[in-house]
């Protein structure tokens, strides 16, 4: 299957032999055929400029959510987080093409292995709205040890924003008081993400949490 083209495997998912209506839909916002416009497109969208049939349609968004499933979930046995790296890969291909903010947490336990992650809130295009009282009310529910932060920037650029800065130093100041660890904000952008640890940004006065991310490797932003 790896060698079959891009035109080609839409047209098996589909069952439509017209491979000019496939080439169409991957042409939707660029001259070269690409499957990355496809990962936010509606059923309706989909018919619309293909001409495709709603069953049609139905099975390539079926097919891209299947795939992005795929690729953020994680197996039931017990996976210690260590890095930046550990976190971002787990949120990348969920994320990375949303078109709004997503703020998630991933909740781990003493040891640093993941219990579980959840969604907070989803913002509009430029901003997400995170309540505080929901993030540890989730991690505290779960008995989590320690969470790490995570939301991805519709724009694809990762850099943080004032607000993004602000807020995390609220909700570390909040995790202090309720003895629950912030361990990292990482942010999602296109195919890059940014560490909050790795930058100094994270306003914590427990110096136990860097130890968490003490490693050398480095990561996808450089650092």
């Amino acid at each position: 299957m790896e060698q079959i083209s891009n035109v080609e495997l839409l047209s098996n998912i589909t069952g439509e032999k017209n491979l000019d209506k496939i080439q169409k839909l991957l042409q939707y916002e660029s001259k070269d055929p690409r499957l990355r416009p496809l990962a936010n497109l509606t059923m309706e969208e989909i018919v619309e400029y293909t001409s495709l049939t709603p069953r049609q349609a139905n099975c390539v968004v079926s097919s891209i959510e299947l795939g992005k499933r795929l690729a953020s979930e994680y197996s039931d046995k017990k996976i210690r987080v260590n890095t930046p790296e550990d976190i971002a890969s787990l949120f990348m291909e969920e994320l990375r093409y949303e078109k709004q903010e997503h703020f998630q947490i991933l909740m781990l336990n003493t040891k640093n292995e993941i219990m579980s992650k959840e969604l907070v809130s989803i913002g509009n295009i430029n901003s997400s709205i995170v309540d505080p009282r929901e993030v540890f009310s989730k991690a505290i529910k779960k008995n989590a040890a320690s969470i790490a932060l995570v939301h991805n920037h519709p724009s694809g650029n990762p850099e943080p924003s004032d607000a993004d800065i602000n807020v995390t130093s609220r909700l570390c100041k909040a995790g202090e008081i309720l003895d629950v660890k912030i361990i990292d904000h990482i942010i999602i952008g296109d195919g890059t993400y940014i560490s909050f640890r790795r930058k100094k940004l994270l306003d914590i006065s427990d110096p136990s949490v860097d130890r968490v991310h003490d490693d050398k490797k480095p990561n996808r932003d450089g650092r």
